[in-house]
């Protein structure tokens, strides 16, 4: 993650449906940049779709 903020990088997206929240609150702590998880972001889109 480090790397990618040395980068520049302003977020950090968990693509694979292998990471948990555990692995985005880890990474969320050291990192001074939101961690986003995909499979979230997809919950969350279905829900308001499904409404």
């Amino acid at each position: 993650g480090q790397a990618l903020l040395d980068q520049g990088a302003d977020v950090i997206m968990l693509d694979c449906l292998g990471f948990h929240q555990r692995h985005r609150d880890i990474l969320q702590q050291a990192l001074d940049v939101p961690v986003l998880l995909s499979n979230v972001l997809i919950a969350r889109l279905a829900s308001e779709l499904l409404v």
